[in-house]
């Protein structure tokens, strides 16, 4: 009988840790023509289009990023684009909104129809090849963004700006070559 109490303890234990592991996975979905993957509770990244849905990278056109997603019942606030999420797309603008604080690595590199993007006021972090291959050629860096290492092929560094005045937001713009 102890041995039976003891086997139904530890199927509970692994059942529960189980569950736990599947309930904690990221989710992938689609939403107004983009993928998310959920990056906490309540929050998104704009991610990739995942291999199963297509061979390459279907974004194309004009891309104004919500800050807001509705799925499966419930609100998430989009905060983050993810490494290679557009990368080698068709899209030819991007708005990235305010809410937006990280963009991953590569996120729009060889877009090569990318002509114009607008970052989001509170980005804080930037990785490598955030516009390699594509072809913007100016792009407002928003103050306090700091980790931006290569925005193209060659590496720009980010120009100190001044603290914004009477409330203000100021920004940098960068011409890349």
């Amino acid at each position: 009988i102890l041995y039976i109490k003891n086997m139904k303890v530890r199927n509970l234990f692994f059942t529960v840790a189980a569950l736990s592991a599947i309930c904690t996975q990221a989710a992938t979905f689609e939403c107004g023509g983009l993928y998310y993957t959920t990056t906490g509770a309540n929050t998104v990244a704009v991610a990739r289009v995942p291999a199963e849905k297509a061979t390459n990278n279907p974004y194309k056109g004009v891309y104004i990023i919500p800050e807001q997603v509705y799925y499966d019942g419930a609100n998430y606030q989009v905060t983050a684009i993810a490494d290679s999420a557009f990368f080698q797309s068709k899209a030819t603008e991007v708005q990235v909104p305010n809410t937006v604080t990280t963009i991953g690595e590569c996120a729009f590199a060889y877009a090569t129809d990318l002509a114009n993007i607008t970052l989001p006021l509170h980005l804080k972090d930037v990785s490598k090849m955030l516009l390699a291959g594509t072809n913007v050629v100016n792009v407002a860096v928003p103050e306090g963004t700091t980790t931006a290492t290569t925005f193209s092929k060659s590496t720009v560094p980010l120009p100190p700006l001044p603290k914004p005045v009477d409330g203000l937001s100021l920004s940098a713009s960068v011409a890349l070559t």
